[in-house]
């Protein structure tokens, strides 16, 4: 869904991600914008899998990828 290729000698900036999310939003054709419908569909796609409400409540809830 999101594409960006990022300069090789500089780190990708934030307004950078935004505009791609936003980007890829558009061409899903969603009018609703922001992080929650992202992790919304997230956690129903691992609901439908049969994946334990635990395990999708401790995904949900994890601020940090370390």
């Amino acid at each position: 869904m999101v594409r960006h290729v990022a300069p090789y000698d500089e780190p990708i900036t934030t307004k950078s991600v935004k505009r791609a999310v936003l980007a890829g939003y558009r061409r899903c054709g969603w009018t609703r914008t922001g992080a929650h419908i992202l992790r919304h569909g997230m956690a129903s796609r691992l609901l439908r899998a049969g994946a334990p409400m635990k395990e999708i409540a401790d995904i949900r809830t994890t601020n940090s990828l370390t």
